[in-house]
């Protein structure tokens, strides 16, 4: 019989509120008013039937629920009346149908659908597939009978078959999945007339039928896909006329018959010298052959990737130009790398430089001879680099002034999303007024501050003796004011001010991280 209760999809319903809202759910042909609306206990009757997914209930007592799982169960009194009655019957009907004794198969629409289709007509068949959605969410495998006004559904059995007119196929259950029969169970205790397409495809796969209809071989190899030129290859007396109608040379045909390998390498030219080295039994053998020394000194690189290097490596001079002339000198303990296979030639060296003390690591990057990019570290642990610096953390470490024997200590970088300057100072009012030369109090030559910066402003102004209140004037050069309200005032004052570095090197474009405005990029795509 039909299910007595619908729980297909979940609910969301707000607390003491009256409508149900569904998601997957099909309530408009199966519930009807005064059902009883249930959800984690709590129940309710059902007070007005609005569409598939919403409901009006009483209000609701309980909490608010939200994809809840839910169940509304048969039992409103409209369903006793002689037009319910008669629907039942109907139904009822439609599932006895499905359930036939003695059937060797069922004729469905289509076997493996997961989601019931929009509009089916009654009587319709389906095999539910095995990730069933909406009505038929929980009725994996199973065959799906339209019954007019709701799903009708019937768990199969092993040895059950069904015919899907979709796909021209026949299937057999095995008890846990619906499975092709290639015709055989089909036909296998059948009783009445077998038709010719059972019969086909009882004695052959479905691969094979498709040549059945072929009037001779080149038309099954045209079925097989075999092009023309393939397919006249077929007729071919013996192995040279395959090979000659195949486009081999009458030098590479000649080769077919050689006796062994020592005869192909005579029939291709090989020398009897490098014929030789064919046997050498290992690489060493082809070593001794072909008079090559044992070891090379040091551990080359390896094309599989390893990238080690062992022993002392020296180079003699330097390279210039395209990277091929050494010059006069000696640089010893040098490890060098010249690439010429691009557009110009690129050199990269790192060396220990002899003279103590001044340059003792450097890397030079030069293309065509010419100097573009520099690390140097000096004896002392000095590091100066030409180009940008670039890193995920900083900070420095030093040995503790308090515990320097026994304890480090560090700070973290300052940083902002701006290459940023930062000066400060103090100055002593002179009848409540001082100015401020930023170039002089920094030990810079004039004009400096105006050259390096932009966007300056008084970031600080304390005043450091008293609480008269200061007013700071423009910056203008690098030069400012600073004015406070008493006018015979002489309180120490401190200031500080931050500006933008602007200088030419940060618009000039060979900075990867400014704009050419010489501003700050923050944010850039990942390199490829």
């Amino acid at each position: 019989m039909p299910d007595r209760m619908y729980n297909a999809g979940t609910i969301s319903v707000a607390a003491n509120g009256t409508v149900v809202t569904g998601v997957g759910t099909l309530w408009t042909e199966v519930l009807v008013p005064l059902d009883t609306f249930e959800c984690e206990g709590v129940r309710v009757s059902v007070l007005e039937v609005t569409d598939d997914s919403h409901l009006v209930i009483s209000p609701w007592p309980g909490g608010a629920k939200a994809a809840a799982d839910y169940l509304v169960r048969y039992d409103s009194p409209l369903r006793y009346e002689s037009a319910y009655m008669a629907t039942q019957v109907r139904e009822l009907v439609a599932q006895l149908r499905l359930l036939t004794a003695n059937v060797p198969y069922y004729q469905v629409v289509s076997l493996g659908t997961n989601a019931p289709p929009g509009a089916p007509a009654e009587s319709d068949s389906y095999v539910v597939g095995t990730a069933p959605t909406g009505a038929w969410a929980g009725r994996a495998n199973n065959v799906a009978v339209w019954g007019g006004t709701a799903w009708l559904f019937a768990v199969p059995e092993g040895g059950w078959h069904a015919y899907s007119a979709g796909a021209n196929a026949l299937y057999a259950f095995d008890g846990a999945a619906w499975l092709p029969t290639n015709g055989v169970a089909s036909v296998v205790g059948q009783t009445g007339a077998v038709s010719a397409v059972q019969i086909k495809s009882a004695i052959a796969s479905a691969y094979f039928q498709t040549l059945m209809p072929a009037a001779d071989a080149p038309a099954a190899l045209t079925t097989l896909g075999f092009s023309s030129f393939m397919a006249g290859i077929r007729g071919s007396a013996d192995a040279v006329a395959a090979l000659t109608g195949l486009g081999f040379s009458t030098f590479m045909r000649g080769l077919r018959g050689v006796a062994d390998a020592a005869a192909l390498l005579a029939a291709m030219g090989f020398s009897t010298f490098m014929a030789g080295i064919r046997t050498a039994a290992d690489a060493a053998a082809a070593r001794t052959a072909l008079g090559a020394q044992a070891a090379l000194g040091y551990t080359p690189v390896n094309r599989a990737g390893d990238n080690a290097m062992t022993g002392n490596f020296v180079t003699q001079g330097a390279f210039i130009g395209n990277n091929t002339a050494p010059v006069s000198g000696t640089i010893s303990g040098g490890v060098f790398r010249s690439d010429t296979s691009g557009v110009g030639s690129q050199f990269a060296q790192f060396y220990c430089q002899n003279q103590i003390g001044v340059a003792i690591r450097a890397a030079i990057l030069s293309v065509n001879g010419a100097q573009v990019g520099s690390l140097v570290m000096d004896s002392g642990g000095n590091t100066a680099i030409s180009g940008s610096l670039s890193k995920a953390s900083g900070t420095f470490l030093i040995d503790h002034p308090l515990d320097p024997y026994n304890k480090d200590l560090a700070h973290g970088f300052v940083e902002a999303p701006e290459y940023q300057n930062r000066y400060r100072g103090l100055v002593r009012l002179v009848d409540g007024r001082a100015t401020v030369d930023i170039d002089t109090v920094a030990g810079m030559s004039a004009g400096t501050f105006a050259a390096l910066n932009a966007d300056a402003w008084l970031a600080g102004l304390q005043n450091q003796e008293g609480f008269a209140r200061l007013r700071p004037g423009a910056i203008t050069g690098g030069v400012f004011e600073i004015i406070c309200e008493d006018d015979a005032c002489t309180d120490l004052v401190a200031w500080e001010v931050t500006a933008r570095r602007n200088d030419a090197y940060v618009r000039s474009g060979d900075d990867p991280n400014t704009d050419s405005d010489g501003k700050f990029i923050c944010e850039q795509e990942k390199p490829e």
